[in-house]
């Protein structure tokens, strides 16, 4: 009996009275009217009546309008309301609403699934789709889809325990424990131990396969990578197979399926452990080439995981030989580490778990023991090479960088291991990529070393010989040979042998500058060999060779004397002289009583240097010239030195300083003349060229001697002039002394003209020792008034003064000094320059 029957049949039970008797008439008089039944149910519900009750009347109300899902949701949302709730009810109403109704199920169906998933009850949830997926439109049921997607991936995969051999699960274990558990299950399949491997077995979710396997069918394309990626979690390797081969690429004439461009790197993988996990060798190795082919920037993770199928398979041969094979094909270190690490825990776990098979005894002892030493030497050499192997990568890296070579020649033990890395390194390098000046040549001294050191001469002779013809870039590799070669011939058989060696390099070309433009234009296309007599190194080399072996007393028929001599004017001609070459050059004359031509060679080379080098070389020659030891030159010559001296380095800006007093030191030595020694001591005061700090001591130096020497009158014009063209800071000074020389010659009243005059250069808080002077001087010769008036200026000047005291004095005006009442001396030795020498502009005119 179906309930619409019962509830006919439960009527007399129900109705109590005549509320209900009232309310069953009017549905029997107008049962389609359903304010009636509402307020019928109302009424039950306000005066308490049991649930059974209640439930029989929502019956009888749903069953009066079957397919008005408004009914149905208050009849299930009233259920949901009971203290006990019994959720098979319910899924039954919400079944029973969406076989009955037709329209207007949306959310029926998104309750009766949410509901289901509420619950975790897959069947319901299941059930619930399918309805919704009926009764609803189209557009809903992306809705309905992600509802059930979004259960999927957070409650029911997670539950799914994934086989903690795969790759994306290494993060949650040990990969020692990874190999050893690989090894188990290699080792057993292949039936070399008859344990399985331990653990737990890899579980698949078909519920959430076959769902997704339905959606993909109709999800959008924008989706379906993410959904293949979710379909791989279930391990259901049966269902995702096909699956993903629908989007793969088949070579029809190998019926293979091979990885597609269009699927990310990440699915594609997902396709080789489905091919793992339902042992399908064949088809997975040859799906692995593949991968290895179009995805070659993950050749590393490729390699591991082709690396543990070998293990997990029992092939371990395989393995060793893939890792090996690999280990020298990396290209940089990041992925040298990964490799390397792993074969060296892949041996360390063999040895250790053969170690404990061995241990039972219950296994070929012979075979195993094989084993075990195959790998306990495969990981002691895997430590031993390290190094080696590092370089390798370096080399793979750039062959052309020498550094890396002569590091792989210390790795080496033996001299025969060495010699076989040195000439495979000169094989292999490119002398026009090497980018080190200088090391390849080294590289070929140290080959050739190896057999001069253990007496095999001719064999370093014709490797070093060889060099020679390489086509280098940089001159330093051929003088890193050449000096080498050198040295090593100077110490066996001597310095002619030597100086031969460097000779060959030395013969200077005709036309050499033609040859040096040409190679330093060429971009590393014209060999260095072409431009090598432009060695500096090997010219000092030369040199130092030849002077070692020169007799002291060695003249013009000496062979090495004229040897150095040739090779040091070759120098200066090819313009690589330095300044510790002139010295030595000129002090090598010297020695050999060459002193003229020594004077020479600073003429020549002189010109050649800075400014700042000529200055250190014109003293050296002046020293050398003025020397009586050395030379006997007329005093016209050395005063011809010391004004082409001047001339020269003036032009240029030097401070000529000490040139100056030296110049002047010599003119009243040699000719006596006091007067033309102080004008020396003035052309360098007033010469723009000479810095302040030596200007003011040749001033002083240039004054002095002419009050001891020349008297009163030119010590004044000195004066005058000296505080005119200096800058008012640095005149003061000169302005006390002036007006001390003055007072000590009675002229007071010119003395006290002087002080005021300087007063007025500098601001009195900047003039302290002036002011010092000036009163000292009031008190020792003035008076009351005079005193009083040094006073009133200081006043006046210090208030009034600003910080420009230049301006301040041009401003006021020229103070003329008073005529001095003695005239003692009178000089026509030295000439003023007051009309002649031009003045600072920003100093105070003097008009005395």
């Amino acid at each position: 009996m179906d309930s619409m029957n019962k509830a006919t049949v439960n009527i007399d039970e129900n109705i109590r009275n005549d509320a209900d008797v009232a309310f069953e008439y009017e549905i029997q008089k107008t049962p389609q009217n359903i304010l009636t039944w509402k307020r019928y149910l109302e009424y039950w519900k306000e005066e308490g009546r049991v649930d059974e009750q209640i439930r029989w009347l929502y019956e009888r109300f749903c069953s009066q309008f079957l397919t008005d899902t408004s009914i149905w949701e208050d009849y299930i949302r009233w259920e949901t309301t009971r203290e006990v709730v019994k959720t098979s009810r319910i899924f039954s109403l919400f079944q029973r609403c969406l076989n009955s109704c037709v329209h207007d199920c949306d959310r029926v169906c998104l309750s009766y699934l949410e509901l289901a998933i509420e619950q975790h009850d897959l069947t319901m949830i299941r059930h619930a789709l399918d309805l919704s997926l009926i009764r609803l439109e189209g557009g809903m049921h992306s809705k309905v889809w992600e509802s059930v997607l979004h259960f999927l991936e957070e409650k029911v995969l997670p539950l799914t325990q994934l086989d903690s051999t795969q790759e994306y699960d290494e993060e949650n274990i040990d990969e020692a424990d990874l190999v050893n558990i690989l090894l188990v299950k290699g080792l057993a399949k292949v039936g070399f131990i008859s344990e399985e491997p331990s653990g737990i077995e890899s579980r698949c979710d078909i519920w959430s396969s076959q769902l997704l396997e339905r959606y993909l069918r109709v999800a959008p394309q924008q989706r379906q990578h993410e959904l293949l990626n979710i379909l791989a979690k279930t391990r259901d390797n049966a269902t995702i197979k096909p699956i993903y081969e629908k989007y793969l690429m088949r070579d029809e004439k190998r019926e293979i399926y091979l990885p597609s461009s269009k699927l990310t790197f990440a699915l594609n993988f997902n396709y080789l452990i489905v091919l793992e996990k339902l042992d399908l060798d064949n088809q997975y190795e040859e799906f692995m080439n593949q991968m290895n082919v179009m995805y070659a920037e993950n050749w590393v993770f490729l390699t591991l995981s082709l690396a543990k199928y070998y293990i997990s398979r029992g092939r371990l041969d395989s393995c060793g030989d893939l890792l090996d094979k690999s280990l020298r094909q990396t290209l940089n270190f990041s992925d040298f580490d990964r490799i390397y690490s792993f074969y060296l825990l892949f041996e360390q776990q063999c040895s250790q778990f053969i170690l404990e098979k061995l241990e039972n005894e219950l296994f070929d002892q012979r075979n195993w023991t094989k084993k075990l030493e195959h790998h306990m030497a495969t990981f002691e050499s895997l430590i031993n090479l390290h190094d080696i192997y590092l370089n390798d990568v370096a080399l793979r890296q750039d062959s052309n960088l020498v550094e890396t070579w002569m590091k792989r020649v210390s790795l080496q033990k033996t001299s025969a291991e060495k010699c076989h890395i040195y000439s495979e390194a000169i094989l292999k390098i490119d002398p026009r990529k090497v980018t080190t000046p200088g090391s390849f040549g080294r590289l070929w001294c140290l080959y050739g070393d190896l057999y001069w050191n253990t007496n095999a001469t001719s064999t370093a002779r014709e490797l070093w010989a060889q060099s020679l013809k390489v086509p280098y870039p940089y001159i330093k590799d051929l003088e890193e040979i050449y000096l080498n070669w050198a040295e090593r011939e100077l110490s066996k058989e001597g310095v002619e042998r030597a100086v031969s060696v460097l000779e060959d390099a030395l013969s200077i070309p005709m036309n050499p500058d033609a040859l040096l433009e040409k190679f330093n234009n060429g971009q590393k296309k014209v060999p260095a060999q072409t431009v090598v007599f432009n060695s500096l190194r090997i010219w000092c080399k030369y040199i130092d060779f030849l002077e070692a072996f020169c007799p002291k007393d060695a003249n013009s028929s000496n062979k090495i004397y004229n040897k150095i001599k040739t090779a040091y004017n070759n120098v200066i001609d090819l313009r690589l002289i330095t300044p510790a070459m002139v010295e030595n050059f000129a002090l090598f004359l010297q020695n050999h009583h060459e002193v003229v031509e020594s004077f020479q060679v600073y003429e020549k080379t002189i010109p050649l240097f800075p400014p700042e080098i000529q200055y250190e070389l014109w003293i050296e020659y002046l020293e050398v010239a003025t020397s009586p030891k050395l030379t006997l030159l007329s005093p016209e010559h050395i005063r011809f030195i010391f004004e082409k001296a001047l001339e020269s380095l003036c032009s240029h800006g030097i401070d000529c300083k000490n040139i100056f007093i030296a110049y002047s030191a010599l003119e009243e030595k040699v000719s006596g003349l006091v007067g033309k020694s102080i004008e020396i001591l003035h052309r360098g005061a007033v010469s723009v060229s000479t810095h302040l700090e030596s200007r003011l001591q040749l001033w002083g130096m240039c004054i002095s001697r002419a009050q001891s020497t020349l008297g009163p009158s030119i010590a004044r014009e000195l004066y005058q002039e000296c505080i005119q063209v200096l800058p008012n800071s640095k005149a003061v000074a000169f302005v006390i002394e002036f007006s001390d020389f003055e007072s000590s010659m009675g002229e007071i009243i010119r003395a006290r003209e002087i002080l005021t005059y300087g007063a007025k250069l500098l601001p009195p808080s900047r003039n302290t020792e002036l002011w010092n002077n000036f009163e000292v001087f009031e008190l020792k010769h003035g008076d009351k008034e005079t005193y009083k008036e040094m006073l009133k200026m200081k006043k006046i000047l210090d208030s009034d003064m600003v910080i420009d005291s230049e301006s301040v004095s041009q401003r006021e005006g020229n103070i003329n000094f008073v005529a001095a009442t003695t005239n003692r001396v009178n000089s026509h030795d030295i000439t003023p320059s007051n009309a002649t020498q031009s003045v600072n502009p920003d100093e105070i005119e003097l008009d005395i």
